[in-house]
């Protein structure tokens, strides 16, 4: 699980690089928020589709004539990115002293 979430603040890293188009940006919101749902229910498997999805959804290849001049983050999308960081320092933490087999203690 460690692995999953580091992998996971990696992906949110690259965001703020991702030069998208208003919609792709809007379906990475979406993205966002099923993250945000499969880390507070503790799924897995979940957690592990919504990631890949975001980190393939990052790459704005063969953009439409209408979908908008591609564009940095924008604030709703830097917010929600914030709160998955925050979302993930707890479990984050005890993923990886459950990956040394420690009991936190």
């Amino acid at each position: 699980m460690f692995e999953l979430l580091d992998d996971l603040w990696m992906v949110l890293d690259k965001t703020e690089e991702w030069y998208l188009s208003e919609r792709r940006w809007a379906l990475i919101d979406v993205l966002l928020e099923r993250v945000s749902v499969a880390l507070g229910n503790g799924s897995v498997d979940a957690l592990r589709q919504a990631i890949r999805d975001l980190e393939l959804s990052g790459h704005d290849r063969g953009r439409s004539a209408d979908s908008g001049p591609p564009g940095k983050q924008p604030p709703k999308t830097r917010d929600k990115v914030q709160q998955i960081r925050d979302q993930l320092d707890p479990p984050k933490a005890a993923a990886k002293e459950a990956s040394r087999g420690g009991s936190g203690r």
